[in-house]
């Protein structure tokens, strides 16, 4: 029969503290903005972003 060490290890990555939350919001955001600009520039670019802004927004 095995014997089985029943102690834990303290594994570094549990007993960091997280980042608070601004400083996690602000990263997202920041991604956010990023692939926001790289859609406008590669995809419809501007002018084909606002014509379809203007498409979702028009008034009835």
């Amino acid at each position: 029969m095995q014997d089985f060490e029943t102690t834990t290890e303290n594994n570094d990555s549990t007993n960091e503290e997280r980042e608070p939350a601004y400083v996690r919001i602000n990263a997202a955001m920041k991604q956010v903005f990023k692939k926001f600009v790289l859609f406008v520039s590669f995809g419809p670019g501007i002018l084909g972003f606002l014509w379809l802004l203007g498409k979702v927004f028009k008034p009835r």
